[in-house]
């Protein structure tokens, strides 16, 4: 974290305690609690990073302060901007009213999600796996088991790339694929890399979800 941001005093957990509670009834929790907008990123839109955080659940919420943790069962989402992790269950840990890790952990039919825009016009980046984990100092997001990642262009998927483990390095704009270990799965040890043309017509609809 910032030495800039965590010489900002925070407001006691129990004060987002209260936020939460009162926020829950509505199935939303705004992490407004000593937000501080960081540096902003190169690949994601530029914007986000000085909004605040949103977290929304349909079913049950539980509040863990001694670990500033909160857990979301039931079409949960934590959202920043045009950033979006959805997922059955998430699990976020905050400090000072900024996520710095999320798990989210979904099921088939029904991944774990995420989307974000880029900072360029009419892209954004999408992603689906079983567990998708956001880490907030180092502006990453890993996707665990059958992941796809995609960058889309309009409605162009320009670039996707499945794997047993994928990693988005906001930052760097920069992605890693592994395969399954061997013996795992179908198509066992390989990941696999799709590119289109830049001479595609810009109305192709995207390839089909997995």
């Amino acid at each position: 974290m910032p030495s800039m941001m965590s010489a900002l005093p925070s407001p006691p957990f129990g004060h987002c305690v209260r936020l939460f509670q009162a926020r829950i009834r509505l199935g939303v929790l705004i992490l407004a609690c000593g937000l501080w907008a960081t540096a902003p990123t190169a690949m994601a839109e530029k914007a986000d990073r000085g909004k605040p955080w949103v977290i929304e659940g349909d079913r049950d919420a539980t509040m863990d302060e001694q670990r500033r943790t909160v857990v979301i069962a039931g079409n949960a989402a934590i959202t920043q901007g045009s950033m979006a992790l959805r997922a059955e269950r998430i699990e976020v840990q905050e400090q000072g009213g900024v996520v710095r890790q999320a798990v989210a952990l979904g099921s088939a039919p029904k991944w774990a999600t995420f989307r974000q825009k880029r900072d360029v016009p009419n892209e954004h980046v999408e992603a689906q796996a079983q567990r998708i984990e956001y880490d907030g100092p180092t502006d990453t997001v890993r996707f665990l088991g059958q992941a796809v990642l995609r960058i889309v262009r309009g409605t162009v998927v320009v670039h996707e790339v499945s794997g047993s483990v994928l990693s988005w390095d906001n930052k760097r704009e920069q992605f890693s694929a592994k395969g399954a270990p061997p013996g795992e799965g179908s198509g066992s040890g390989r990941f696999q890399w799709i590119m289109t043309p830049a001479s595609a017509p810009t109305g192709t609809p995207p390839g089909e979800r997995k």
